[in-house]
Parts: C-alpha cells; sequence; structure tokens
C-alpha cells in the first residue's frame, strides 16, 4: 500500500518534468504592413490536424492557393515541414513565410534541409533558411542551422547544420518569395528533419556495404 501511494504521488510529477509542447504558428508577411498570424486550431487555419496550419487567401497583393506548415508533434523525430502552391503575386513586396513550433527533445547531431522552388516567372528570387532556439522560444532565430539557401528560378538544393541547442529547443524555417515588383507564380516545399551527422551516415553506409560484400562472397 505503501509503494502504491508512493507512485501515485511520483507519476503526476512526470508531467512536470517533461517538456510541453508548444502551439505551431504560421506568419505570412509582404513587407509593406500586410500579414496573417495563425495559431494550430485557431480561427483561419483550413487544416484540422494537431499540428498542421494552414492558410488559404490573400496577403496585400500576394493570393497564396495554399500554404502549410506542419511538424511531427514536437517530439521524436523532430521534424518540420513548410510549403506553399501557386502563390500568384500582383503588387511590389516581398512575401515571408514564416513556421514555427517549440518543446523539440530530438537529440540527434545535426539537421538536414531540403527545399525545391519553382517559379513560372524569370525573375523570381527565393530563399529558405532555418534556425533554433536553445531557449524554446518560437521565432527567436538565436542559430541559423546551416546557410541560407537561395534560388534564382527553379531548383532543389539540400544543406545540413549541426544541432547545439541543447535537451529542449524550438525550430523556425523561413522562406521567402521575390518576383521584383512583376506578377508571376511559385510553389515551394522544404523539409528540416534531425539526421546523424554526415560522418555517421558515411560510415554506416561503409559497413552495410561490407556486410554485403561479406555475405555475397559467402
Amino acid at each position: 500500500m505503501k509503494l502504491i501511494a508512493a507512485l501515485a504521488l511520483f507519476f503526476p510529477l512526470l508531467a512536470f518534468c517533461d517538456p510541453i509542447p508548444g502551439t505551431a504558428e504560421l506568419i505570412l508577411s509582404d513587407g509593406m504592413g500586410n500579414s496573417v498570424d495563425i495559431l494550430d486550431g485557431s480561427l483561419g487555419d483550413a487544416c484540422a490536424a494537431a499540428g498542421c496550419v494552414t492558410f488559404i487567401g490573400a496577403v496585400g497583393g500576394w493570393h497564396i492557393n495554399v500554404t502549410t506548415g506542419a511538424d511531427a508533434g514536437a517530439a521524436f523525430p523532430a521534424v518540420i515541414h513548410l510549403s506553399s502552391i501557386d502563390t500568384a503575386v500582383a503588387n511590389s513586396g516581398i512575401l515571408s513565410i514564416e513556421f514555427s513550433d517549440s518543446g523539440f527533445t530530438d537529440q540527434t547531431p545535426g539537421f538536414l534541409f531540403t527545399t525545391s522552388m519553382f517559379s513560372t516567372q524569370g525573375k523570381f528570387r527565393g530563399t529558405y533558411a532555418a534556425y533554433g532556439d536553445a531557449g524554446d522560444q518560437k521565432f527567436a532565430l538565436t542559430d541559423q542551422l546551416g546557410s541560407t539557401l537561395t534560388f534564382l528560378g527553379s531548383g532543389t538544393q539540400a544543406e545540413y547544420g549541426a544541432n547545439d541547442l541543447g535537451p529542449t529547443y524550438s525550430l523556425t524555417e523561413i522562406a521567402t518569395l521575390d518576383f521584383r515588383g512583376n506578377a508571376g507564380s511559385a510553389s515551394f516545399d522544404a523539409a528540416l528533419e534531425a539526421v546523424p551527422e554526415p560522418g555517421s551516415i558515411m560510415l554506416l553506409g561503409t559497413a552495410l556495404l561490407g556486410c554485403a560484400f561479406l555475405l555475397r562472397r559467402k
């Protein structure tokens, strides 16, 4: 009975020891005073799933068919995903799309982010960058993970960044779209995920190839 009583007191304390996941948030702005800020599950969120925020509408002269930010529930594996499809512009200004969440606890040595952008306008310029914050504050932009990817037209790029953020942290993705005052349309897809360091991946691959070679000889 004493053991049961002790456990009854102990287990509720675990709720205070575990990090509390944040609320995913999506912010779009055109740099000209027009913006939208949508929290997961709040008014304006067109995605019914938890950890997913979708915006459909206009931001100034930008007409967005659909923009979605999604995460894996701020748990293992630490991954957040940002995409925007058929974004058209009818005025000047640079569209900034930011997605952030807190409460991540994955301690994998690094992050890999892969981004693809497609544009039907020749003067298009797009960028993508990822950030983390050991203080677990959304949109803090404390530590940039890797470097900023720049797109002059369509293409796909990947970047690796070390994970020095500590036991609990936030992750933020930022994409910018710029048609330099001209009309146009574009789409992009970006994923940020926690992965082993490149050296570990290569070592694992070499070991697997060696095992396959030995089994083949045997």
